[in-house]
Protein backbone atom coordinates (compact mmCIF):
# COMPACT_ATOMS: atom_id res chain seq x y z
CA UNK A 1 0.00 0.00 0.00
CA UNK A 2 1.05 3.32 -1.04
CA UNK A 3 -0.14 6.74 1.38
CA UNK A 4 0.29 10.33 -0.26
CA UNK A 5 -0.47 13.42 1.40
CA UNK A 6 -3.91 14.76 0.51
CA UNK A 7 -2.78 18.34 0.19
CA UNK A 8 -0.35 16.87 -2.62
CA UNK A 9 -3.18 14.88 -4.33
CA UNK A 10 -5.22 17.92 -4.29
CA UNK A 11 -2.76 20.54 -5.47
CA UNK A 12 -1.79 18.01 -8.39
CA UNK A 13 -5.32 18.06 -9.06
CA UNK A 14 -6.70 21.34 -9.26
CA UNK A 15 -3.35 22.63 -11.31
CA UNK A 16 -4.10 19.64 -14.20
CA UNK A 17 -6.72 18.40 -16.00
CA UNK A 18 -7.30 15.22 -17.41
CA UNK A 19 -4.29 13.23 -18.30
CA UNK A 20 -1.73 15.68 -16.72
CA UNK A 21 -4.00 15.57 -13.62
CA UNK A 22 -3.41 11.62 -13.40
CA UNK A 23 -0.06 12.25 -14.48
CA UNK A 24 0.83 14.49 -11.44
CA UNK A 25 -0.96 12.65 -8.78
CA UNK A 26 1.19 9.56 -9.95
CA UNK A 27 4.33 11.24 -9.52
CA UNK A 28 3.80 12.12 -5.85
CA UNK A 29 6.25 10.23 -3.63
CA UNK A 30 5.11 8.21 -1.17
CA UNK A 31 4.97 8.86 2.71
CA UNK A 32 6.99 6.60 5.06
CA UNK A 33 4.39 5.02 6.62
CA UNK A 34 3.59 1.50 8.10
CA UNK A 35 -0.63 0.29 8.81
CA UNK A 36 -1.28 -0.41 12.10
CA UNK A 37 -4.15 -1.66 13.86
CA UNK A 38 -5.90 -0.04 17.22
CA UNK A 39 -6.66 -2.17 19.57
CA UNK A 40 -10.44 -1.24 19.68
CA UNK A 41 -10.62 -3.23 16.13
CA UNK A 42 -8.00 -6.01 16.73
CA UNK A 43 -9.20 -9.42 16.72
CA UNK A 44 -6.38 -10.29 19.45
CA UNK A 45 -8.54 -7.82 22.31
CA UNK A 46 -9.38 -9.65 25.23
CA UNK A 47 -11.73 -8.53 27.81
CA UNK A 48 -10.94 -5.36 30.46
CA UNK A 49 -8.80 -5.36 33.21
CA UNK A 50 -11.11 -5.52 36.57
CA UNK A 51 -12.89 -2.20 36.68
CA UNK A 52 -10.74 -0.11 34.06
CA UNK A 53 -12.81 0.01 30.89
CA UNK A 54 -10.41 1.64 29.04
CA UNK A 55 -7.90 -1.32 28.87
CA UNK A 56 -7.90 -4.39 27.45
CA UNK A 57 -5.81 -7.45 27.37
CA UNK A 58 -3.70 -8.45 23.94
CA UNK A 59 -3.69 -11.89 23.03
CA UNK A 60 -1.05 -10.63 20.65
CA UNK A 61 1.78 -9.21 23.13
CA UNK A 62 0.44 -10.62 26.10
CA UNK A 63 -0.26 -7.57 28.15
CA UNK A 64 -3.02 -4.97 28.98
CA UNK A 65 -3.03 -1.92 26.99
CA UNK A 66 -5.04 1.22 26.31
CA UNK A 67 -8.14 1.35 23.75
CA UNK A 68 -6.59 3.31 21.72
CA UNK A 69 -2.98 1.34 21.72
CA UNK A 70 -1.74 0.65 17.95
CA UNK A 71 1.30 -1.69 16.75
CA UNK A 72 2.10 -3.58 13.41
CA UNK A 73 1.17 -7.03 14.71
CA UNK A 74 -2.51 -6.20 15.24
CA UNK A 75 -5.25 -7.58 12.48
CA UNK A 76 -8.71 -5.89 12.12
CA UNK A 77 -11.81 -7.91 13.35
CA UNK A 78 -13.48 -7.40 9.82
CA UNK A 79 -10.36 -8.13 7.93
CA UNK A 80 -9.94 -4.50 6.35
CA UNK A 81 -6.28 -3.17 6.09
Amino acid sequence: MELIRKSDALHAVLHNTGDAAVAAVQEIKAVDAVPVVRCEHCKYRGGNRGDIDSERWCYQINRYVELNWYCKDGERKDGEV
